[in-house]
C-alpha cells in the first residue's frame, strides 16, 4: 500500500474565508440579539467567548483562537491511499482527472439540469447537453496540453490542475484594433515560453492587415448582393407589366 500526502493552500484558505465569515456573522447576530440559524449554531458553541464587563454589564464577542487554530490545523492536506501507484505525481494526476469527470457529471446534472431538462424543443436539449460536451473536452485537452508541454520544457513550472492560472497569463495579451488593422500586446519572456511549450503561436505585435482584407471582401459582398436585389427587382417588375 502506498500512502501518498498532499498539502493544497488553496483549500486551506478557502475553509479559512469560510469559517471567518461564518464567525463575523454569528458574532453581528448575537450583538443585535437576533436568534442564530441552526446551521451556524457549532460556531456560536466552538468559536466565539463570551466576555461581560462586571462594571457595566455590557457583553463582547471575541473569537476562540486555540478552537479556531485546532480547527485550521489539518485543513488542505489530501490523504491519497493506492495499492497500485508508487510515484505520488501520477497519483494525484489520476485522481485529479477522475475528480474532474465527477465534477463534469455533477455540473451537468445540477446547473444544466441534466436529470430533468427543461427544455422547449429538442433542438434546445440537443443544444444544451452538446455545449456543455463541448466544455468539458475543451477543458480536457487543455490539461492534456499543459501536461506535454512541461513534459517537453523542464523549465515550465506549473501546477497539473493549473488551467485556471494559465488562462489568467493569457487573458494578460490584449488585442487593439484601428481603422486600419490590429496588434496585440507585448508578449513576455515567461508567457511566450509557456505558448511555444504548448505549440500555440506566439501573437505578433507588428500591426496585422488581416481585418482590412476581411473589411474589403465584406464590401464586395454586399455590393453583389446589392447588385443581385436590384436586378432581381427589376426582374420581377418587368414580369408584372
Amino acid at each position: 500500500m502506498f500512502v501518498h500526502i498532499y498539502y493544497d493552500k488553496s483549500i486551506y484558505n478557502s475553509h479559512e474565508q469560510t469559517i471567518h465569515e461564518n464567525i463575523a456573522k454569528v458574532a453581528m447576530l448575537l450583538r443585535e440579539n437576533r436568534e442564530i440559524p441552526p446551521a451556524l449554531a457549532y460556531i456560536k458553541q466552538n468559536f466565539i467567548t463570551e466576555l461581560r464587563n462586571e462594571n457595566d454589564g455590557v457583553t463582547t464577542y471575541q473569537t476562540n483562537r486555540q478552537a479556531l487554530d485546532e480547527y485550521l490545523l489539518m485543513k488542505g492536506v489530501r490523504i491519497l491511499v493506492s495499492d497500485l501507484e508508487k510515484d505520488a505525481v501520477s497519483a494525484y494526476q489520476a485522481y485529479f482527472e477522475r475528480n474532474e469527470v465527477e465534477y463534469a457529471f455533477n455540473l451537468f446534472k445540477q446547473r444544466l439540469s441534466g436529470s430533468r431538462f427543461r427544455v422547449s424543443s429538442n433542438q434546445s436539449l440537443e443544444g444544451k447537453a452538446f455545449v456543455q460536451f463541448i466544455a468539458t473536452s475543451i477543458a480536457i485537452m487543455l490539461r492534456r496540453r499543459l501536461k506535454l508541454a512541461m513534459e517537453k520544457n523542464s523549465k515550465l513550472k506549473l501546477p497539473y490542475d493549473s488551467e485556471r492560472v494559465v488562462i489568467d497569463k493569457l487573458d494578460s495579451i490584449i488585442q487593439t484594433k484601428f481603422e486600419l488593422g490590429s496588434y496585440f500586446s507585448e508578449v513576455t519572456c515567461g508567457l511566450k515560453e509557456m505558448l511555444e511549450a504548448m505549440q500555440i503561436p506566439v501573437p505578433s505585435e507588428s500591426p496585422d492587415n488581416q481585418d482590412i482584407d476581411e473589411d474589403e471582401l465584406a464590401d464586395s459582398v454586399d455590393e453583389k448582393e446589392k447588385e443581385i436585389e436590384s436586378i432581381e427587382a427589376l426582374s420581377d417588375y418587368c414580369r408584372l407589366n
